[in-house]
This record gives structure tokens, sequence and C-alpha cells, in this order.
């Protein structure tokens, strides 16, 4: 039975005892809820990318919409509630493109990626501790972006290139 170290809202921390006899180790595992990211083409080449101050790193980010996935929630649920949420509008179509493991070597999180297409104004509501602005964005300049450090989140870099690969 794993050993709970820490439990917050968003995580929690697990020791594991492995393997049998001398060959028996400890080994650590953090639990966080899955997670959705959006690629939100607001016209055939126009994107929407966030700009988000990110306080753990103490910087300001330009990032694809994003969001954890409530518990029972279905991943495609989670990814038209953030998109409404974070930007302000909804998608009738919304098209999974990809999921993935985070880092599968200590973190339970399977990202699932995305791709919005024929958007149309819903109502913004962000969390209390977000803040954030969202841009129009040619796709073609936030690939440049990303190329450059402009963009430095994975999840966005990994999105934007992996739909590239899909067109």
């Amino acid at each position: 039975m794993p050993k709970i170290l820490h439990k917050n809202r968003l995580f929690t921390v697990e020791e594991l005892n492995l393997g049998k006899g001398k060959d028996k180790y400890k080994f650590y595992a953090v639990k966080k809820p899955s997670e959705v990211v959006i690629l939100p083409f607001i016209s055939k080449k126009e994107i929407l990318i966030e700009h988000q101050y990110r306080p753990v790193i103490k910087a300001h980010l330009q990032e694809l919409p994003a969001g954890l996935i409530n518990k029972n929630e279905k991943p495609e649920t989670a990814a038209r509630r953030e998109l409404e949420e974070e930007t302000g509008y909804k998608a009738k179509n919304m098209k999974l493109m990809i999921a993935s493991y985070v880092s599968p070597g200590f973190l339970t999180t399977v990202t699932y990626f995305y791709l919005a297409t024929g958007l149309y104004k819903g109502k913004v509501s962000l969390d209390e501790h977000e803040k954030l602005t969202v841009k129009r964005v040619s796709y073609e300049k936030a690939l440049k972006f990303a190329s450059t450090r402009k963009i430095a989140d994975q999840k966005t870099i990994f999105a934007l290139l992996y739909y590239k690969s899909m067109v």
C-alpha cells in the first residue's frame, strides 16, 4: 500500500515499496489529474494564444488554452469547458489529435491534445487565480515563435508541431 507523503488540491505524492527481499526499494509517484490542451483555430490560418503570468517560473508565457480534467469528466468535455472559460469561445468541432503521458517515470498525468474549429462566441469564466489575455496569431507565426523560444511552453510547442505533422 502506498504511503502518502503530501497531498493538496493539485497533486498527491506517494512513496511505494517495490520489489522483494534484497531487491526491495522505494519509488516515488506524483498523482496529478490528467489535462487537456486545445489548439483553437479562429479562422483557417489564425489560432488563439493566451498570454499568462506563471508565478512558479516568474515569467509571462504564450500558451494554448489548457486545464485539468475534473473527476469523472470526459476529456472532450474538459476541452470544451476550458476553451470557453479561458477564451470566451465555443467550438462546433473538437477533435482529439493525440493523448500522451507527460512524464511516466514518476507522474500519472495524461495530456489530451484537441483541435478546435468552427469557433463561435461563448462566455469567459476565468478561475480566480487565472490572469490572462487572449490574442489571435497566425498559425505560421506561432510556429516561428516556438522555434525562437517566444513560445516556451512544452505542451504548446508539442501541439503546434503535432498539428503540422497531421496536415
